[in-house]
């Protein structure tokens, strides 16, 4: 019987390891909040909405990096949710070469938790028809803390790619008919 109840012990310990880690994957997420991949639909400009998703841990501070293919778009700016971040600095002296060191965020009263906005970071559009460029996010001084303990965030990253104004589809339809009706003129002449 020992040997049994250590076996079931063992078996019980290592699902509660793997279900605690599959709970943890989803938890205290930043992403885009724009579908992905991001077409810009012959845009000149793209913003970008930056969201933390699905915080269990509750969180008053954050730092994050990202980093873009500077041909393909040029860096305009980041503008920060406020509330709930009060206390904000970016640092962009290098978003030339497709990189913004950091952006740190504080909240002086409260904290976040659950899904809240983080940001809205703005490019120009400078590549062309079928260029792609992806967006990588990264923790900049220890990532998001809460109370001063720092934890975990993962990050979605993205990807944008330069695409034409499309074509609406009614469009398409109309020139469908009026070249049927040419046919038909054609036939009777």
């Amino acid at each position: 019987y020992q040997a049994m109840f250590k076996k079931i012990l063992m078996t019980l310990a290592a699902v509660a390891v793997v279900g605690f880690s599959a709970g943890q994957a989803a938890a205290n997420t930043v992403t885009i909040d724009q579908p992905n991949p991001i077409l810009t639909n012959g845009a000149t400009s793209l913003a970008l909405d930056l969201i933390g998703t699905e915080f269990t841990d509750a969180v008053d501070a954050g730092g994050f990096t990202f980093r873009w293919d500077p041909a393909v778009l040029t860096y305009t700016g980041t503008a920060v949710a406020n509330p709930p971040w009060d206390t904000v600095s970016v640092s962009d002296a290098n978003s030339a070469t497709g990189v913004v060191d950091f952006v740190f965020l504080g909240q002086s009263v409260g904290f976040s938790i659950g899904e809240f906005p983080i940001a809205t970071i703005s490019f120009d559009v400078i590549g062309t028809d079928g260029d792609m460029t992806d967006l990588t996010f990264a923790d900049a001084f220890g990532g998001w803390a809460g109370g001063g303990i720092n934890f975990p965030v993962t990050y979605v990253d993205g990807q944008v790619t330069v695409s034409p104004v499309p074509v609406p589809a009614a469009a398409w339809l109309m020139l469908s008919g009026l070249l049927g009706l040419v046919g038909v003129a054609r036939r009777r002449s």
